[in-house]
């Protein structure tokens, strides 16, 4: 009887022996098993330590905004973000923010940074960006609708990750800034108040006037326009000649930029009622009191000129620093009768007024308007410009109204 060979099921040929464990395939996978209860736990220890509170999310917080380098019309803001990591033993992450700055409701700069690196404890980052000045007129007419206030809110927003983690945090910063720019241009006007009479005038009885009520306001405000409303009331102090409704011609200026100017013949001139006065119809006849109004307008787009002069580093101030304007109003009031020249102020001069201003809106500074005082500047509206608003009177003889 011959001996019998056991078999099984081997692989190849359906049958053979089965090898036993190696001690090396033993040994990987008791690493194997242990690396991974290691992962585990380390998950949840992390996770155990993010909810007792000693391990975090990094927290933002918007630290401060200024203003950086000036150059033209080109002015850059400089943003700072503090990313505090709360996590010890440099255990850190990345963080992509964003940021933006607002005037009342108008965005005038945003930025971002993408894949940044936060390392434990206080992080400070600077971000620059240049400021939106196409969108200087809107804020302007913003500011000016708002009573001249203005609301600043700048946000800040860190989407971090840490390991397995990741979530958002937010800071903002809100403010107000105020100006009062009408009340200087208002303040300009109060000089023309007062009684006039020329120096010649070719009438056997000399004209005069009386100035009074003096007042200018802002009109109608658009995101392209702005009225400068100036209303007085002038009394023709002579009983027999009639006087024409004189030509009103000015300007603004900011730190020598023209911020509004405007010649006669571009300003409205309107009656008590709000009429549109032209020609004979503007004339104030003798003895009379009537209230004139002018309108003249400024375009917006002047405050991208103007701004950047305001917030350079370079201009003077008592307090060195930015946010600040030298502000020059001049006005002048001006009709012929039979060729000669009647000026308020007399003589051929405007009344000149000079401020300075200073805000806060990126500066810690106190804000507001120092007027310095007014005084005279020669001053000449082409006759031309008179003629076009009926400032002019050719058919008085002898100081009578034929």
């Amino acid at each position: 009887m011959s001996e019998r060979t056991e078999s099984g099921n081997g692989p190849g040929d359906g049958g053979g022996p089965v090898a036993p464990d190696s001690d090396g395939d033993r040994r990987f996978r008791r690493v194997a098993k242990m690396l991974a209860l290691g992962v585990s736990s380390l998950v949840l220890v992390v996770v155990a330590l993010f909810v007792l509170g000693v391990l975090g999310l990094p927290e933002t917080e918007l630290t401060d905004n200024r203003w950086g380098e000036v150059d033209g019309q080109d002015v850059d803001v400089v943003t700072e973000v503090g990313l505090e990591n709360p996590n010890p033993f440099g255990f850190g992450g990345e963080a992509d923010i964003v940021y933006d700055v607002e005037l009342e409701g108008v965005r005038l700069a945003e930025g971002e940074g993408t894949d940044l690196e936060v390392d434990s404890g206080q992080n400070s980052l600077n971000f620059t960006t240049t400021l939106f000045a196409e969108n200087l007129s809107v804020w302007w007419g913003r500011h000016l609708n708002n009573g001249e206030v203005s609301g600043l809110v700048a946000d800040a927003t860190a989407d971090a990750s840490l390991g397995p983690f990741s979530g958002s945090h937010s800071t903002t910063i809100e403010d107000e800034i105020q100006t009062d720019i009408e009340g200087a241009l208002d303040e300009s006007t109060d000089e023309f108040e007062g009684e006039y009479s020329p120096t010649r005038s070719g009438f056997d009885i000399e004209p005069s006037v009386t100035v009074e009520d003096a007042t200018t306001e802002w009109g109608e405000v658009t995101n392209e326009t702005t009225e400068i409303v100036t209303t007085v009331t002038i009394t023709n102090d002579n009983e027999v000649t009639p006087v024409p409704t004189p030509a009103f011609a000015g300007g603004v200026e900011m730190n020598g930029e023209s911020l509004a100017d405007w010649a006669a013949s571009e300003v409205r001139i309107l009656d008590g009622a709000g009429d549109e006065l032209v020609g004979d119809r503007a004339l104030i006849p003798a003895g009379e009191t009537e209230q004139r109004t002018f309108v003249a307008e400024m375009d917006n787009e002047n405050v991208s000129v103007w701004f950047p002069t305001h917030v350079d580093r370079e201009q003077p101030a008592s307090d060195p620093g930015a946010e600040f304007s030298e502000m020059v109003v001049t006005t002048q009031l001006a009709f012929e009768i039979n060729g000669e020249r009647f000026t308020i102020p007399p003589g051929g001069q405007a009344i000149a007024c000079e401020f300075d201003m200073t805000t806060t809106i990126f500066v810690d500074q106190e804000g507001g308007i120092e007027p310095r005082g007014c005084g005279l500047t020669g001053f000449e509206q082409p006759v031309e410009q008179l003629e076009a608003v009926g400032a002019t009177l050719d058919e008085v003889d002898d100081g009578i109204l034929p």
